[in-house]
């Protein structure tokens, strides 16, 4: 429902109609320019500001380096037989199989064996570590039930200019006698002075 209100009025109290006519330009006021009231006013050039509530979306594609692969194959037979044996008769191989079984000093368990001292040799020349290195640092140990504490109570340095570490150290078999001998020599692979004395200390922990 619209309300309305309805009333009269005579054409004459609505002023007299406009009739607009062209004329010539003319001044009919002029206001001189005041220099403070510019200032307080800033030259700008045009700027466009455009807004929208469009989401922004971006694509980006990159080539990963390309990785060379190639197919091989292994294949496995049985071989190693010995001289006079052929290894295509089934009974000839088994008769074989089962004379290594029965004899231990021969067959897998002989060339295992072969092959640990051969690594343990290998693994001995390169098994010298620093006992004061800090291999895992950050790392709290779980196993520990009370902090271990060590204590100096000598200290034997080795008198000769040219810096070599302790490799061995033997304590006397008489408990009674305090005495320890101590090897040295340079830890560095193949880097041995020419002139690097190796002479072995004896120490006496009675009398340092």
């Amino acid at each position: 429902m619209t309300d309305a209100f309805t009333y009269q009025k005579p054409r004459g109290e609505f002023g007299r109609p406009p009739n607009f006519v062209d004329t010539d330009t003319r001044i009919i006021g002029y206001i001189d320019p005041d220099p403070a009231l510019r200032k307080t006013f800033e030259l700008q050039d045009p700027k466009v500001l455009v807004l929208d509530n469009i989401p922004q979306l971006s694509e980006h594609g990159v080539n990963t380096e390309r990785v060379a692969t190639k197919n091989k194959g292994m294949k496995h037979v049985e071989g190693g037989w010995p001289e006079g044996m052929d290894p295509t008769e089934p009974p000839d191989v088994a008769k074989y199989k089962k004379k290594l079984e029965r004899d231990q000093t021969l067959g897998f368990a002989q060339a295992v064996k072969y092959t640990v001292e051969e690594a343990i040799n290998c693994i001995s020349q390169n098994n010298e570590i620093d006992m004061f290195e800090e291999y895992f640092p950050g790392e709290i140990p779980d196993h520990q039930s009370e902090t271990i504490t060590t204590k100096s109570l000598m200290l034997f340095k080795d008198p000769n200019p040219i810096k070599r570490a302790i490799t061995r150290i033997t304590w006397h078999p008489d408990p009674t006698e305090l005495r320890l001998a101590a090897c040295y020599s340079i830890l560095r692979f193949q880097q041995m002075p020419k002139n690097m004395p190796t002479e072995s200390y004896i120490r006496n922990l009675n009398n340092p």
